[in-house]
């Protein structure tokens, strides 16, 4: 994900709608199944206390793996500009920040419903 020239005049609220994004990836078992269209159930989750449902943007960008340096992840970074760190919403309803230290899973989280 690289920062867009037409973002350059914008928010993040004004270019995506919001500054939360779904945990929506076609490659990794995210909230759709590979098809990246169809929905998974609560049952599909192994650990509903960790599952990354929905967070804020700059979340899954780091938990993705993709490029953190300044050009590429400017305004991603509102809360915790030191950190690695941003809101995210688990299966069992719970709102936590969360340090993102590594893609996909970490010791609170998992960008990954079958882990």
């Amino acid at each position: 994900m690289y920062t867009l020239p037409m973002m350059k005049n914008q928010s993040l609220y004004d270019h995506m709608g919001s500054s939360y994004q779904s945990n929506t990836h076609p490659d990794y078992n995210t909230v759709v199944k590979k098809n990246n269209t169809t929905c998974i159930r609560l049952g599909d989750v192994r650990d509903v206390s960790r599952f990354v449902v929905l967070s804020e943007g700059g979340a899954n960008v780091a938990g993705w793996g993709y490029r953190m340096d300044k050009a590429s992840f400017s305004g991603f970074d509102w809360h915790w500009s030191r950190e690695n760190k941003w809101v995210a919403l688990f299966p069992d309803l719970h709102v936590a920040p969360i340090l993102i230290s590594k893609p996909i899973l970490g010791p609170d989280y998992t960008f990954d419903r079958s882990k």
